[in-house]
């Protein structure tokens, strides 16, 4: 029995790693100028810099470092209240990188008027 749970725990940890390893590179539509760039950085954090582009010429763009949370990484940067930071969540699934806005407190500070963070979704270009 301890050896199938020890199995079964290495297997979770390569699978884990795999993934981690995957979500490196460029997230963009198959046409259209949006994007998102993950990469490891050599203080071992996670860059994430991301365009996106809104109507009217409105923007959104950020380039932070984060850190692994569970199976998602997350950039802490500044907020508009210094005690209630932008926490902006990426989560991987399928080949597509998936943005959360926790608090909705990212885009007021990283994006135009019509910019927004929150359910952004972009495929993985290979």
């Amino acid at each position: 029995m301890a050896v199938l749970v020890a199995v079964a725990c290495l297997s979770l940890v390569e699978s884990q790693t795999r993934t981690r390893q995957s979500i490196f590179g460029l997230y963009a539509p198959p046409a259209g100028r949006d994007s998102i760039r993950v990469t490891r950085r050599r203080d071992g954090k996670i860059g994430v810099a991301l365009k996106l582009y809104y109507a009217n010429g409105h923007t959104c763009q950020i380039d932070k470092a984060g850190e692994w949370h569970g199976d998602r990484v997350l950039v802490i940067a500044d907020g508009i209240d210094p005690n209630q930071p932008c926490k902006l969540e990426a989560s991987f699934t399928n080949g597509h990188i998936l943005l959360k806005d926790d608090g909705l407190r990212c885009a007021p500070v990283y994006c135009g008027t019509r910019g927004k963070l929150d359910g952004v979704s972009l495929p993985k270009k290979h």
